[in-house]
């Protein structure tokens, strides 16, 4: 994947972390929100989900920065729901879970 795009995102993803649907989908640097200690295992668990069979979920639990500066422990479970001609993944899905 080369570029990332936020195409649709439920109302109660941005209710659980105090974003408005405008600051998740406009923010630049997406990096910032989540938990540093965390970026290495989300940058192996999106290695792992771009590289396997469609609709193969896969999750990881992280730390994800609230609005209010607070951490919030989520899980995610993600999976290429489409890929172009070359078999570079379009489409992930993802489900956020709340589990703080």
């Amino acid at each position: 994947m080369t570029t990332q795009k936020v195409v649709k995102i439920n109302q109660r993803y941005t209710d659980i972390l105090g974003y408005t649907l405008d600051e998740v989908t406009g923010s630049k640097d997406k990096l910032n929100l989540y938990h540093p200690e965390d970026l290495s295992k989300i940058s192996t668990h999106i290695e792992v989900v771009t590289q396997s069979p469609l609709n193969s979920a896969h999750s990881i639990e992280y730390r994800y920065r609230h609005k209010s500066g607070d951490w919030k422990w989520c899980r995610t479970y993600t999976s290429v729901i489409k890929r172009d001609v070359n078999n570079n993944p379009l489409i992930l899905l993802t489900t956020f879970i709340d589990i703080s």
